[in-house]
C-alpha cells in the first residue's frame, strides 16, 4: 500500500498526490483537514480511486477547537513540532483537549463524506506517549479500527544518517506509547510492516520503491510517501519542498508503473488491512 500523507495540506500538494494516484502507484492517501488545501482536496477526490484516512495535524495552523494546552496564548497557532514534543514530554497537554481535538478533525472529515479508513498523523505526533490514548480513544469512538505504527527497521538504508537517527528518535517516542501490541490490545489493526522514512528527500525515489517491492515481507507493507508540487502556501508553513516534486516525477514514471504491475503484488487501500 503506496500511502501519500499531506492530502489537504495545499493545493499543490494535492495536484501532486492525484497526479500519482492517477499514474497508479499511490493507492492511500492521508488528509489534513485544518490547513489550506482541504476544500480543494475535498472538491478534487472523486477524480482518483483513493482509500482516505486521517492525517492528524497538532503542529500546523489552528486546531478545530479551543485547545488552550495546544496553542501558543499570543497567536492562537498551534506549537510548532519541536514545541509540542516538549510540552508532550512535560505533561503540558491535556488529554481531554487532545480527544476533543482528533474528534473533531475525524468529524470534519466525516462531514465531507470520506469512508475514513486509517488514522495517522503529521509528524507522527500520535505516537507520542501523551498523544496516543486520546487518538485510540477518538478513532474507536469514530469507527475508525485502522492506525499507523511508523517503526521501519533500523537496517532499512542504515547508511542514511539523518534517517537512521528519525528512526531511533521515534523509537524512543513510541516507548510507553504506540507499538504494534498496543494497536492490538486496543483493538485496532495496522500495516504489517511500515517503510517510507529513509526515502523522504532519497536520491532516487524511484529506485527505492523497486526496492521495497523486491524485499517486501509477506502480509501487508505501508509505503508512506509526499508528493507533492512547491506552491506559495506550501512555501509559507513548510520547509520539504523540492524533494516533493521530485517523488511526483518518480511516482508517475512509466517505468515504475510498469514494474509495479509486474511486480506480482496487490496494490491495495488501508480497507484491506
Amino acid at each position: 500500500m503506496v500511502n501519500a500523507d499531506d492530502l489537504g495540506f495545499t493545493p499543490g500538494v494535492n495536484r501532486g498526490i492525484f497526479e500519482c494516484a492517477a499514474a497508479g502507484t499511490v493507492t492511500s492517501a492521508s488528509v489534513m483537514v485544518n490547513t489550506p488545501g482541504f476544500d480543494d482536496a475535498m472538491a478534487g477526490r472523486g477524480s482518483v480511486a483513493l482509500g482516505l484516512g486521517l492525517h492528524l495535524n497538532l503542529i500546523d495552523g489552528r486546531p478545530l477547537t479551543p485547545a488552550p494546552s495546544l496553542v501558543n496564548p499570543d497567536t492562537g497557532d498551534c506549537w510548532p513540532f519541536a514545541t509540542f514534543l516538549a510540552r508532550a514530554t512535560a505533561g503540558a497537554l491535556k488529554r481531554a483537549e487532545l480527544e476533543a481535538e482528533v474528534t473533531a478533525q475525524l468529524g470534519r472529515l466525516a462531514a465531507a463524506g470520506v469512508a475514513i479508513t486509517h488514522v495517522d498523523s503529521h509528524r507522527h505526533t500520535h505516537v507520542h506517549p501523551a498523544v496516543w490514548p486520546a487518538v485510540v480513544a477518538a478513532a474507536r469512538a469514530a469507527g475508525v479500527r485502522v492506525i499507523r505504527i511508523p517503526r521501519e527497521p533500523l537496517g532499512h538504508n542504515a547508511g542514511r544518517a539523518r534517517a537512521t537517527l528519525s528512526k531511533v528518535l521515534l523509537g524512543v517516542a513510541m516507548r510507553g506509547g504506540a507499538s504494534y501490541a498496543a494497536a492490538k490490545r486496543e483493538g485496532f489493526h495496522t500495516a504489517d510492516h511500515f517503510r517510507g522514512i529513509s526515502s523522504q528527500g532519497a536520491a532516487d525515489v524511484a529506485a527505492d520503491v523497486r526496492a521495497v517491492v523486491r524485499d517486501l515481507a509477506p502480509g501487508l507493507t505501508e509505503l508512506m510517501v509526499h508528493p507533492g508540487y512547491v506552491d506559495d502556501a506550501l512555501r509559507a508553513r513548510d520547509g520539504y519542498l523540492a524533494p516533493r516534486e521530485a517523488e511526483v516525477q518518480a511516482l508517475t514514471e512509466p517505468a515504475l508503473v510498469r514494474d509495479l504491475r509486474a511486480s506480482g503484488v496487490a496494490l491495495v487501500s488501508f480497507a484491506a488491512a
